[in-house]
């Protein structure tokens, strides 16, 4: 009896083409000590930063050297130091 082939897996959405706006995030890593395991409301996004909407009022966090977690998604920083129009034109294109 052959079995049949397995079905091909659906291709899970790039984490890095997200848009994080609105989101709930922990930053897991920082190189800033102060800012690890800070957890808020991601109310704005630039190249360079999340500004996130906390219990104690609003913090600017660094992408770079930085590690954000999106309800179990890890997103390191580095990987998403793009304005945000941009990177979805960025993924628009290889599609």
């Amino acid at each position: 009896m052959k079995l049949p082939a397995p079905r091909a897996a659906e291709k899970q959405p790039d984490a890095t083409a997200a848009e994080f706006v609105g989101r709930r995030v922990v930053v897991a890593k920082s190189s800033c000590r102060g800012l690890r395991g800070l957890s808020g409301l991601v109310v704005n996004e630039s190249k360079n930063a999340f500004v996130l909407e906390t219990p104690k009022g609003r913090k600017t966090v660094p992408k770079k050297g930085s590690a954000f977690d999106f309800g179990g998604i890890l997103v390191q920083g580095d990987a998403i130091m793009h304005a945000p129009w941009d990177r979805l034109k960025k993924v628009k294109r290889q599609k």
